[in-house]
């Protein structure tokens, strides 16, 4: 049988005694690598004893949050989780499925690096939302700060004196005309 990846809550992993663990040994399989994830899920590799692949390492970007997985868990019927306690013969990918549904299962590397399920699309629309936001703040404050500068510059004393010499200018002009 070839190598099977299954997910276990993290917690569950301090205790040594984990169901499904247990009953994968149990049944002449061996526990190849477990490591805890930052999301609070553990990866399980389980491997038959004929398998000759048991050198192969295996990288898991997991997307799970944690109080997605205990809702998950809560909904399992109670039969499949006694199926796991039992000990009963894990053979085919169809039993697997059901066992850890709908958990990550991988048989191969080209499935491990690619990002799971509409939980994962999900996280990411809303750092998509998040950043449009953010960028829309940041035109505006730059508006907003042309905007006092010009008024500062609009001092009516100024403008007045400015005005003033403009008008001086153009009788001075008019008048120039007028004697020629």
């Amino acid at each position: 049988m070839p190598p099977v990846l299954g997910l276990i809550p993290s917690h569950k992993k301090k205790r040594k005694n984990v169901p499904a663990v247990e009953s994968a040994i149990s049944e002449g399989f061996a526990l190849y690598s477990s490591q805890v994830y930052t999301r609070g899920l553990s990866k399980v590799m389980l491997h038959s004893p004929e398998c000759s692949s048991a050198n192969i390492t295996f990288k898991c970007r997991c997307n799970f949050s944690l109080m997605q997985e205990r809702q998950r868990r809560r909904r399992i019927a109670n039969d499949d989780r006694r199926m796991l306690v039992k000990g009963q013969p894990l053979t085919g990918h169809q039993r697997l499925n059901w066992l850890f549904r709908p958990a990550i299962l991988f048989t191969s590397t080209r499935h491990l690096t690619a990002p799971y399920g509409p939980v994962y699309q999900k996280e990411e629309e809303k750092k998509k939302k998040k950043k449009k936001k953010k960028k829309k703040k940041k035109k505006k404050k730059k508006k907003k700060k042309k905007k006092k500068k010009k008024k500062s510059n609009n001092n009516n004393s100024i403008n007045d004196s400015i005005n003033n010499k403009v008008e001086e200018r153009t009788k001075k002009r008019r008048q120039g005309k007028e004697t020629n």
